[in-house]
Protein backbone atom coordinates (compact mmCIF):
# COMPACT_ATOMS: atom_id res chain seq x y z
CA UNK A 1 0.00 0.00 0.00
CA UNK A 2 2.31 2.55 -1.08
CA UNK A 3 2.78 5.37 -3.08
CA UNK A 4 5.54 6.82 -5.53
CA UNK A 5 5.58 10.45 -5.50
CA UNK A 6 8.34 12.81 -8.14
CA UNK A 7 8.89 15.84 -9.71
CA UNK A 8 9.85 16.46 -13.46
CA UNK A 9 10.06 19.21 -15.11
CA UNK A 10 8.69 21.35 -12.24
CA UNK A 11 5.79 19.29 -11.73
CA UNK A 12 4.52 16.55 -9.18
CA UNK A 13 2.83 13.72 -9.96
CA UNK A 14 2.07 10.35 -7.70
CA UNK A 15 1.58 7.02 -8.28
CA UNK A 16 -0.19 4.33 -6.44
CA UNK A 17 2.07 1.19 -6.56
CA UNK A 18 -1.20 -0.90 -6.65
CA UNK A 19 -3.77 0.78 -8.54
CA UNK A 20 -1.20 1.76 -11.14
CA UNK A 21 -3.22 5.17 -11.18
CA UNK A 22 -1.30 8.19 -11.50
CA UNK A 23 -2.33 11.23 -11.02
CA UNK A 24 -0.47 15.26 -10.92
CA UNK A 25 -0.80 16.99 -7.51
CA UNK A 26 0.04 20.29 -6.40
CA UNK A 27 2.66 21.11 -3.65
CA UNK A 28 0.11 21.19 -0.98
CA UNK A 29 -0.71 17.46 -2.00
CA UNK A 30 2.74 16.33 -2.81
CA UNK A 31 3.97 17.10 0.80
CA UNK A 32 1.20 15.61 2.30
CA UNK A 33 1.42 12.33 0.97
CA UNK A 34 4.65 11.81 3.17
CA UNK A 35 2.94 12.08 6.39
CA UNK A 36 -0.69 9.55 4.84
CA UNK A 37 -0.64 6.03 6.59
CA UNK A 38 -3.75 4.03 5.61
CA UNK A 39 -6.02 3.73 6.45
CA UNK A 40 -7.19 7.14 6.14
CA UNK A 41 -9.69 8.60 8.42
CA UNK A 42 -12.40 10.61 7.69
CA UNK A 43 -11.03 13.84 9.02
CA UNK A 44 -7.45 15.78 8.29
CA UNK A 45 -5.45 14.08 11.33
CA UNK A 46 -4.15 16.58 13.65
CA UNK A 47 -0.83 15.86 13.32
CA UNK A 48 -0.59 16.37 9.77
CA UNK A 49 -2.33 19.59 10.24
CA UNK A 50 0.31 20.80 12.66
CA UNK A 51 3.30 20.11 10.67
CA UNK A 52 1.72 21.85 7.45
CA UNK A 53 1.22 24.76 9.54
CA UNK A 54 2.42 27.45 6.84
CA UNK A 55 -0.18 26.64 4.40
CA UNK A 56 -3.90 28.18 5.06
CA UNK A 57 -5.87 25.36 7.36
CA UNK A 58 -9.00 25.35 4.97
CA UNK A 59 -6.66 24.54 1.90
CA UNK A 60 -4.73 21.82 4.24
CA UNK A 61 -8.15 20.43 5.08
CA UNK A 62 -9.53 20.63 0.80
CA UNK A 63 -6.57 18.77 -0.39
CA UNK A 64 -6.64 16.22 2.26
CA UNK A 65 -10.61 15.55 1.13
CA UNK A 66 -9.26 15.33 -2.29
CA UNK A 67 -6.69 12.46 -1.48
CA UNK A 68 -9.34 10.63 0.55
CA UNK A 69 -12.16 10.77 -2.17
CA UNK A 70 -9.11 9.23 -4.36
CA UNK A 71 -8.17 6.63 -1.72
CA UNK A 72 -12.07 5.79 -1.15
CA UNK A 73 -12.11 5.55 -5.05
CA UNK A 74 -9.47 2.48 -4.68
CA UNK A 75 -6.82 4.77 -6.60
CA UNK A 76 -4.28 5.77 -3.93
CA UNK A 77 -3.15 4.03 -0.68
CA UNK A 78 -5.19 0.79 -2.01
CA UNK A 79 -5.43 -2.36 -0.06
CA UNK A 80 -5.46 -4.85 -3.39
CA UNK A 81 -2.26 -6.49 -3.33
CA UNK A 82 -0.06 -6.11 -6.75
CA UNK A 83 -0.84 -9.49 -8.51
CA UNK A 84 1.26 -9.12 -11.72
CA UNK A 85 -0.23 -12.39 -13.19
CA UNK A 86 -3.23 -10.37 -13.94
CA UNK A 87 -2.13 -7.77 -16.39
CA UNK A 88 -1.61 -8.72 -19.98
CA UNK A 89 1.69 -9.49 -21.52
CA UNK A 90 2.07 -6.15 -23.69
CA UNK A 91 5.77 -6.20 -24.31
CA UNK A 92 8.20 -8.82 -25.47
CA UNK A 93 11.82 -8.57 -25.51
CA UNK A 94 13.59 -11.73 -27.33
CA UNK A 95 17.21 -11.81 -28.86
CA UNK A 96 17.37 -13.58 -32.33
CA UNK A 97 18.04 -16.59 -30.16
CA UNK A 98 14.87 -16.51 -28.24
CA UNK A 99 12.50 -18.78 -28.17
CA UNK A 100 9.48 -17.84 -30.50
CA UNK A 101 7.33 -19.71 -28.04
CA UNK A 102 7.06 -17.08 -25.70
CA UNK A 103 5.05 -14.87 -28.74
CA UNK A 104 2.35 -17.38 -28.56
CA UNK A 105 1.87 -16.09 -24.43
CA UNK A 106 1.08 -12.34 -25.55
CA UNK A 107 -2.20 -10.43 -25.74
CA UNK A 108 -3.20 -8.85 -29.02
CA UNK A 109 -1.89 -5.65 -30.02
CA UNK A 110 1.64 -6.69 -28.02
CA UNK A 111 4.79 -4.96 -28.82
CA UNK A 112 8.12 -7.16 -29.91
CA UNK A 113 11.63 -6.23 -29.89
CA UNK A 114 14.66 -8.32 -31.02
CA UNK A 115 18.02 -6.93 -29.73
CA UNK A 116 19.96 -8.20 -32.36
CA UNK A 117 20.30 -10.29 -35.59
CA UNK A 118 22.99 -12.16 -35.37
CA UNK A 119 20.85 -14.62 -36.99
CA UNK A 120 18.89 -12.97 -39.82
CA UNK A 121 16.95 -16.33 -40.39
CA UNK A 122 16.02 -16.61 -36.92
CA UNK A 123 15.00 -12.53 -36.73
CA UNK A 124 12.93 -12.94 -40.12
CA UNK A 125 11.08 -16.23 -38.40
CA UNK A 126 10.03 -13.92 -35.32
CA UNK A 127 8.81 -10.90 -36.87
CA UNK A 128 6.33 -13.52 -39.26
CA UNK A 129 5.82 -15.14 -36.43
CA UNK A 130 4.96 -12.08 -33.88
CA UNK A 131 2.92 -10.41 -37.05
CA UNK A 132 0.78 -13.48 -37.54
CA UNK A 133 -0.01 -13.63 -33.91
CA UNK A 134 -1.25 -9.95 -33.94
CA UNK A 135 1.79 -8.12 -33.08
CA UNK A 136 0.80 -3.95 -32.84
CA UNK A 137 4.55 -3.50 -33.67
CA UNK A 138 7.92 -4.97 -34.36
CA UNK A 139 11.53 -3.27 -33.82
CA UNK A 140 14.19 -4.57 -34.83
CA UNK A 141 17.99 -3.36 -33.91
CA UNK A 142 19.90 -3.97 -37.25
CA UNK A 143 23.35 -5.71 -36.52
CA UNK A 144 23.15 -7.42 -39.01
CA UNK A 145 22.57 -6.67 -43.11
CA UNK A 146 19.09 -8.36 -43.93
CA UNK A 147 15.41 -7.52 -44.70
CA UNK A 148 13.07 -7.98 -42.13
CA UNK A 149 9.21 -6.87 -41.92
CA UNK A 150 9.47 -4.34 -38.94
CA UNK A 151 7.84 -1.54 -37.74
CA UNK A 152 10.63 -0.32 -36.37
CA UNK A 153 14.43 -0.42 -37.67
CA UNK A 154 17.23 1.22 -35.48
CA UNK A 155 20.54 1.31 -36.79
CA UNK A 156 23.65 3.28 -36.57
CA UNK A 157 24.14 6.94 -37.34
CA UNK A 158 26.24 6.06 -40.17
CA UNK A 159 23.88 3.07 -41.39
CA UNK A 160 20.67 5.85 -41.06
CA UNK A 161 20.64 7.64 -44.81
CA UNK A 162 21.18 4.14 -46.41
CA UNK A 163 18.00 2.53 -44.87
CA UNK A 164 15.53 5.41 -43.92
CA UNK A 165 12.60 4.02 -46.43
CA UNK A 166 13.06 0.47 -44.97
CA UNK A 167 10.57 0.30 -42.56
CA UNK A 168 7.53 2.68 -41.53
CA UNK A 169 10.09 4.13 -38.98
CA UNK A 170 13.87 4.06 -38.95
CA UNK A 171 15.68 5.75 -36.15
CA UNK A 172 19.16 6.03 -34.73
CA UNK A 173 21.37 4.10 -31.87
CA UNK A 174 23.62 6.22 -30.41
CA UNK A 175 26.00 5.79 -26.64
CA UNK A 176 25.82 7.45 -23.85
CA UNK A 177 29.31 7.98 -21.68
CA UNK A 178 31.41 10.06 -19.88
CA UNK A 179 33.09 11.11 -23.25
CA UNK A 180 30.26 11.31 -25.41
CA UNK A 181 27.70 14.22 -25.89
CA UNK A 182 24.66 14.02 -23.79
CA UNK A 183 21.79 12.02 -23.90
CA UNK A 184 19.88 15.65 -24.45
CA UNK A 185 22.28 17.00 -26.89
CA UNK A 186 22.54 13.99 -28.85
CA UNK A 187 18.78 13.58 -28.94
CA UNK A 188 18.40 17.20 -30.06
CA UNK A 189 21.05 17.21 -32.83
CA UNK A 190 19.59 13.87 -33.77
CA UNK A 191 15.89 15.12 -34.18
CA UNK A 192 16.80 18.55 -35.38
CA UNK A 193 18.26 16.25 -38.38
CA UNK A 194 15.01 14.70 -38.84
CA UNK A 195 15.84 10.97 -37.06
CA UNK A 196 11.95 9.88 -36.35
CA UNK A 197 13.35 7.24 -33.75
CA UNK A 198 16.21 7.64 -31.64
CA UNK A 199 17.57 4.99 -28.71
CA UNK A 200 20.37 4.88 -26.25
CA UNK A 201 23.00 2.87 -24.95
CA UNK A 202 24.68 3.15 -21.98
CA UNK A 203 28.75 2.93 -21.68
CA UNK A 204 29.04 0.30 -18.78
CA UNK A 205 30.69 2.22 -15.95
CA UNK A 206 31.28 5.51 -17.96
CA UNK A 207 28.55 7.68 -16.67
CA UNK A 208 27.03 8.51 -13.18
CA UNK A 209 23.58 6.88 -13.07
CA UNK A 210 22.27 10.28 -10.87
CA UNK A 211 23.81 12.69 -13.84
CA UNK A 212 22.10 10.45 -16.53
CA UNK A 213 19.22 10.06 -14.53
CA UNK A 214 18.55 14.06 -14.21
CA UNK A 215 19.70 14.19 -18.57
CA UNK A 216 16.67 12.01 -18.91
CA UNK A 217 14.44 14.66 -17.17
CA UNK A 218 15.86 17.25 -19.11
CA UNK A 219 15.10 14.86 -22.25
CA UNK A 220 11.78 14.54 -21.13
CA UNK A 221 11.25 18.56 -21.00
CA UNK A 222 12.49 19.45 -24.51
CA UNK A 223 10.24 16.50 -26.17
CA UNK A 224 7.26 17.99 -24.35
CA UNK A 225 8.09 21.33 -25.09
CA UNK A 226 9.01 20.26 -28.94
CA UNK A 227 5.38 18.46 -29.05
CA UNK A 228 3.60 21.46 -28.10
CA UNK A 229 5.52 23.28 -31.27
CA UNK A 230 4.83 20.85 -33.57
CA UNK A 231 7.58 19.28 -33.85
CA UNK A 232 7.13 15.50 -31.79
CA UNK A 233 10.03 13.38 -31.39
CA UNK A 234 9.90 9.60 -30.00
CA UNK A 235 12.46 8.57 -27.68
CA UNK A 236 12.16 5.21 -27.64
CA UNK A 237 13.57 4.45 -24.08
CA UNK A 238 10.68 6.78 -23.06
CA UNK A 239 8.02 4.82 -25.59
CA UNK A 240 9.14 1.56 -24.06
CA UNK A 241 8.09 2.15 -20.80
CA UNK A 242 4.33 3.33 -21.98
CA UNK A 243 2.66 0.30 -21.71
CA UNK A 244 4.90 -1.65 -18.98
CA UNK A 245 3.73 0.35 -15.89
CA UNK A 246 0.97 -2.33 -16.14
CA UNK A 247 1.71 -4.70 -18.33
CA UNK A 248 3.79 -8.01 -17.60
CA UNK A 249 6.33 -9.99 -20.23
CA UNK A 250 7.94 -12.58 -18.58
CA UNK A 251 7.13 -15.79 -16.77
CA UNK A 252 5.61 -14.82 -13.50
CA UNK A 253 8.06 -16.33 -11.63
CA UNK A 254 10.17 -13.93 -12.39
CA UNK A 255 8.27 -11.44 -10.17
CA UNK A 256 9.42 -13.41 -7.46
CA UNK A 257 12.29 -11.20 -6.54
CA UNK A 258 11.60 -8.56 -3.36
CA UNK A 259 13.64 -6.08 -5.64
CA UNK A 260 10.96 -6.73 -8.24
CA UNK A 261 8.01 -7.23 -5.86
CA UNK A 262 8.52 -3.74 -4.15
CA UNK A 263 8.71 -2.14 -7.78
CA UNK A 264 7.63 1.75 -7.79
CA UNK A 265 6.72 1.28 -11.48
CA UNK A 266 5.12 -2.15 -11.80
CA UNK A 267 7.88 -3.87 -13.18
CA UNK A 268 8.81 -1.37 -15.58
CA UNK A 269 11.68 -3.58 -16.43
CA UNK A 270 8.98 -6.27 -17.64
CA UNK A 271 9.82 -8.42 -14.36
CA UNK A 272 13.28 -9.00 -15.77
CA UNK A 273 16.30 -8.65 -12.63
CA UNK A 274 18.14 -5.55 -13.41
CA UNK A 275 20.95 -4.11 -11.62
CA UNK A 276 21.30 -0.80 -9.47
CA UNK A 277 22.23 1.08 -12.64
CA UNK A 278 19.55 -0.25 -14.88
CA UNK A 279 16.84 -0.04 -12.52
CA UNK A 280 17.64 3.68 -11.98
CA UNK A 281 17.53 4.53 -15.53
CA UNK A 282 14.47 2.50 -16.38
CA UNK A 283 12.67 4.50 -13.45
CA UNK A 284 13.80 7.50 -14.86
CA UNK A 285 12.36 6.86 -18.23
CA UNK A 286 9.10 5.34 -16.39
CA UNK A 287 8.70 8.78 -14.62
CA UNK A 288 9.41 10.39 -18.15
CA UNK A 289 6.77 8.77 -19.56
CA UNK A 290 4.43 9.26 -16.95
CA UNK A 291 4.94 13.20 -17.62
CA UNK A 292 4.57 13.05 -20.92
CA UNK A 293 1.68 11.17 -21.09
CA UNK A 294 -0.02 13.36 -18.94
CA UNK A 295 0.99 16.87 -20.34
CA UNK A 296 -0.13 15.89 -23.80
Amino acid sequence: MSVHYFKLAGQRFALDTASGYVTAVDEIAYKMLVYLTPPLPEDCPSAIRYDMAKYDSQLVAKTYASLLELHKAGKLFTDVPFAPETFAKKQLILSSAGDPVMIGDMAAGFSLTITDTEDPDAVIALCKTAKAAGAASVTVYVTKDGSFDADCLMFSEAQYDAHKKDAPQVGVVFTCGKDAPSPLAEVVRLADAGVKLIDMKIAEDEISVTALCKELSKVAKELFLREKEGRPVTFLPFARMEGSIQAVTEDTKAFSADRCAGCDHRMCCSGRYVDDTQCAVMEACADAQIFLNLNR
